[in-house]
This record gives C-alpha cells, sequence and structure tokens, in this order.
C-alpha cells in the first residue's frame, strides 16, 4: 500500500519527511539507496547509515568523497536531534565526528597493505569506538582477493 510519503529510491539519498510534511527527495549522492528520515515537529533525523556514532562504520563503499559532501548538507537542515544508524543518538556535532571518521578511513585505505592492515589502523585511530567487526565485512570490498 503506498502512503504517498515514501518517494522512489534511486542512486542518491533520499530524504523524506514523515506524515503531516510534504515528502521531498533531495539528489544528495551518497551511498546508494540511502534513506534519511525527518520528523521537522520533533526536530529529529533519523540518518540510517550516513551517520554512526562512536561506531566504525561500513565504508566497503568508498563514499569517501559524497559521504563527507552529504553530511556537510545534512548540518544546514533544520533538524537539531539525529538518530545514526548505529550508536547513541546526538545532536549537529555527529556530522563532523563522522567526516573526520570519513576522511580518516580515505587516509588508511590509501596506505593499508590489506583488510587486516586497514583495521589495525582504523583501531589505533579510534581506540574507544565499537563495531569492531564491521571492520572484518568490509575487508572483501575494500581488498578483494586478498586474505586479509
Amino acid at each position: 500500500m503506498n502512503t504517498g510519503i515514501w518517494p522512489r529510491l534511486s542512486n542518491n539519498l533520499s530524504l523524506v519527511d514523515a506524515p503531516g510534511q510534504a515528502a521531498r527527495e533531495n539528489a544528495w549522492k551518497n551511498n546508494r539507496n540511502s534513506l534519511m528520515v525527518g520528523l521537522p515537529e520533533q526536530g529529529i533525523l533519523i540518518t540510517q547509515d550516513l551517520v554512526y556514532n562512536r561506531v566504525h562504520a561500513m565504508v566497503g563503499e568508498k563514499a569517501f568523497d559524497s559521504g563527507p559532501e552529504t553530511l556537510e548538507k545534512a548540518k544546514n537542515e533544520s533538524y537539531n536531534k539525529v538518530l545514526p544508524g548505529h550508536g547513541a543518538p546526538g545532536g549537529k556535532e555527529l556530522y563532523s565526528q563522522m567526516q573526520h571518521y570519513l576522511s580518516t578511513a580515505r587516509n588508511v585505505n590509501g596506505v593499508a597493505t590489506d583488510g587486516e592492515d586497514m583495521k589495525d589502523k582504523m583501531i589505533q585511530a579510534f581506540p574507544d569506538y565499537g563495531g569492531v567487526g564491521m571492520l572484518d565485512q568490509q575487508k572483501r570490498f575494500l581488498f578483494p582477493g586478498t586474505k586479509g
């Protein structure tokens, strides 16, 4: 059943305002088929996997350029409460935190010899982050054909 509030997903990020508000789709380039849900009256943005809070993020898509751009645009939205895809809720500071994580991941990916080396370097860079298992999951995307 189509409620009329969900836009068609394409290879960009969609932002949907919840019932009572007009649905809209932003051409924010991010990970393929990503969706954010906004609750304007409550000032809440559910960011899904665009934002992680103190949890290692899946960067297997290598969205090192588009991710930070999308985060910058999200900062300008009117939502002050951010519900990340993983980790505790927070405010707009989560966007800068995630931009820093992606920048570090891009740099580490550029110098890592294999997936295990990248994992070690990311743990060193973010020692208090949870979700270390995510670093294992992304190895096959970032370093296909290698064992580590």
